[in-house]
């Protein structure tokens, strides 16, 4: 088996880590059920993402509880940044809330 990851796995392990983030932020918690709500993560193997985050030491589960462990919250603040700045230019060249978000 490799090591190496493919971009739709590496990007789908990035978005789960932001949507926990998020969550984390807004004082809910991750849940299985949360992440397969949420409308990011619809192209997202969930189940063998989140094995491979707990594997690397990213997220912890417990039932089915999802929670970030240190280096997985630093991941997803630092992903969630970097979409918030790529929203705020976007908006600022004009481009609606919804599809900044998209995009």
């Amino acid at each position: 088996m490799s090591d190496r990851m493919t971009n739709s796995e590496r990007e789908g392990r990035e978005e789960c880590l932001e949507a926990l983030y998020r969550l984390e932020r807004s004082q809910q918690s991750g849940t299985w059920q949360s992440l397969r709500n949420n409308p990011d993560l619809s192209g997202v193997d969930i189940p063998s993402t989140l094995l491979g985050l707990v594997a690397k030491g990213d997220v912890r589960l417990n039932g089915d509880e999802v929670a970030l462990m240190a280096s997985g919250r630093q991941i997803g603040k630092r992903i969630f940044r970097r979409h918030e700045l790529a929203e705020r230019f976007f908006r600022l060249l004009g481009v609606k809330h919804e599809r900044a978000h998209r995009e």
